[in-house]
């Protein structure tokens, strides 16, 4: 006997039609009609009266209603109730992320990684770029999820650490439209008139971006600075409220440009690539940890292990600091 069997029997005792049920059931009516066939057969009795229309209930029909849909409701509480004892079994998986990637990327990663791997539950910290730093040196979480630029430099607190290259991402100068359809606050600007830019905050690496241009670009910037946030959606509001131009990430606005509510500051070559990155916990003994780490590397490129930066991006951290102390000692002396 199977349970879809007593799924169809209650359906068509509702509807009386063997027509409705099977539309209700997603099937064909010779389908179902088979199965309540099925369903007589294995108890012995008749439990449809198709002599009538609509069709009725036998008497041992009727008898056989109160315990289907009893039968039906326990085996589905038995199902949640086993489900609950394995997921509490599973392992917690704990990811801290920018802003913007927790909102737009992790999604989509939590679903790569549930469609292969058991996970019991995730916990997810959306913060700035230094706590998820501090989250992952003291292991408070298994991966931190960040953004990375070629021109800027790497990370101190995280020599030693093994990354993936999991995406990549443009940043893309953005600006409300004028009358005409074009940007209000174009780049590249001018000495006399400098152009408003809304940026990230030094703290925030994506603040490299605007000295980066500056640098690899022939043409000159020109920018007066109006506004500085270190939450990428903060600094959208201020371009669509007319405050000035940013560089901002394309899955950040990417449906305003579709929409026409913000339009690109400048050609494409204004625009910058970054990477989104991967690192892992530097902790050892979770399984779950190695299987999610496993599965990425298998989707993505291959591991690499993160290298040292210029002394100019220390950061407070003390153990940070004399961990790049000890290894600028090691270079030197070699």
């Amino acid at each position: 006997m199977e349970l879809k069997w007593l799924e169809d029997f209650l359906v068509l005792a509702t509807t009386r039609s063997f027509s409705k049920a099977a539309k209700e059931r997603n099937t064909t009516q010779s389908t179902l009609s088979r199965r309540i066939q099925q369903l007589e057969d294995w108890l012995g009795v008749r439990l449809i009266d198709r002599s009538s229309q609509p069709v009725g209930l036998t008497r041992a029909g009727s008898h056989f209603y109160r315990q289907a849909v009893e039968i039906v409701r326990t085996t589905y509480r038995a199902r949640v109730g086993a489900r609950r004892v394995g997921l509490q079994r599973a392992e917690t998986l704990r990811i801290s992320a920018q802003h913007v990637l927790a909102r737009h990327y992790l999604p989509g990663l939590m679903a790569e990684i549930e469609r292969d791997i058991e996970v019991g539950s995730f916990i997810l910290k959306s913060d700035n770029l230094d706590n998820c730093l501090d989250n992952l040196i003291n292991d408070e979480i298994d991966f931190m999820v960040c953004f990375h630029q070629q021109t800027m430099p790497d990370l101190v607190d995280l020599i030693g650490y093994d990354f993936l290259r999991v995406s990549s991402e443009q940043l893309i100068p953005v600006s409300i439209p004028d009358d005409g359809g074009n940007a209000m606050f174009a780049l590249p600007g001018t000495a006399e008139n400098p152009v408003r830019c809304i940026g990230f905050s030094s703290e925030n690496p994506l603040g490299w971006q605007r000295q980066a241009r500056m640098t690899t670009q022939d043409v000159k910037l020109h920018i007066n600075p109006v506004y500085e946030s270190t939450m990428g959606e903060i600094i959208r509001d201020m371009v669509l409220d007319g405050r000035g131009l940013a560089w901002l990430q394309s899955m950040l606005v990417g449906e305003d440009l579709k929409t026409g509510r913000l339009v690109p500051a400048g050609d494409k070559s204004w625009n910058q690539s970054i990477e989104i990155r991967v690192f892992r916990t530097r902790a050892t003994g979770r399984s779950l940890v190695e299987q999610v780490w496993n599965l990425l590397c298998e989707m993505h490129l291959p591991a690499h292990t993160s290298s040292w930066m210029p002394m100019s991006f220390l950061s407070a951290s003390t153990r940070c600091t004399e961990m790049f102390q000890q290894w600028w000692l090691v270079v030197l002396r070699s």
